[in-house]
């Protein structure tokens, strides 16, 4: 526990142009802007270099996903944005992913114009719905990597325009839920309905750990974190409301159990003790990895 940690969390600006609920927030890693993807099927553009001088409720662009093969306009349900760039990517309930580029440029030291938006690329004809998306150069690639509800994690490369690797989560890990990305980008984290983390090594397109919570709760976020700039095989796992683990993917074995005091702790489970009490189990499952 950190008694003397308090933080307060302080508003800033309250932005409200989407009509339906946003299902995606993410900014440019050079910070001038952030956007925001919605069922509505916009994403939009908002300014991040005039909200530390002057607060707007204002987007400064948005996007409207078009729709593939389909009357109905397309919901939004998943965003990235693309590392070292302007370009973001988002998923639909089309099975299509889109990659789009935003036009930025800087007129000033805090201002910046944003003259339009143009389609790079519509990934099509997925075998099922997107249900996590995340972006991120792999050496000389420029990957998009999108997991599916038929469990294959695909990886689509910018700038060979071709899909160059897919994975297959075990049948019995469950529905994929969530991924993330290890920041040296050696290998990447998925969670699943059942409660099962899979850690792969996207070098070579193995698993080199399986394991499933002790209270088998579906994992809603994973998040790997670093230490004084170093990553480690470790994963935060966002499970149940008001607390999430950090487990070492390297046995299989829980570190930090972190807890929301202003909720009540379980009797006997996910805050118990996962390595003693209730350990994780580890899964025996076959895998494949197909290559083009």
């Amino acid at each position: 526990t950190l008694p003397k940690w308090r933080p307060k969390g302080l508003l800033v600006a309250n932005l409200h142009e989407h009509s339906k609920a946003i299902t995606g927030l993410d900014s440019s890693d050079d910070g001038i802007f952030f956007v925001s993807g919605s069922r509505d099927g916009t994403v939009k553009v908002w300014d991040a270099a005039r909200l530390k001088k002057n607060i707007t409720s204002k987007s400064r662009l948005t996007h409207t996903i078009s729709s593939v093969g389909s009357s109905k306009p397309p919901e939004v349900l998943g965003l990235a944005m693309c590392e070292q760039s302007h370009s973001f990517v988002a998923s639909t309930d089309q099975n299509t992913v889109h990659v789009v580029r935003i036009e930025c440029m800087r007129k000033s030291e805090s201002n910046f114009d944003y003259s339009g938006s143009s389609v790079v690329k519509v990934l099509e004809d997925i075998e099922g719905k997107v249900v996590a998306l995340t972006a991120f150069d792999h050496h000389y690639q420029s990957l998009i990597v999108y997991a599916t509800e038929k469990g294959f994690i695909h990886a689509w490369d910018l700038r060979a325009k071709k899909e160059v690797w897919v994975i297959k989560s075990p049948v019995n890990a469950g529905r994929l839920t969530t991924i993330a990305v290890e920041p040296n980008h050696h290998w990447i984290v998925t969670g699943s309905n059942f409660g099962v983390v899979s850690g792969w090594d996207i070098r070579f397109r193995v698993p080199f750990r399986h394991f499933g919570l002790p209270d088998r709760g579906p994992v809603h976020d994973l998040c790997i974190p670093q230490h004084h700039g170093k990553a480690e095989a470790e994963v935060l796992v966002a499970s149940h409301p008001g607390h999430f683990h950090s487990w070492n993917l390297e046995n299989g074995e829980c570190v930090k159990l972190f807890h929301d005091t202003s909720r009540p702790a379980f009797a006997d489970g996910p805050l118990s003790s996962p390595t003693k009490k209730n350990p994780p189990s580890l899964l025996k499952v076959r895998t494949s990895t197909t290559t083009t």
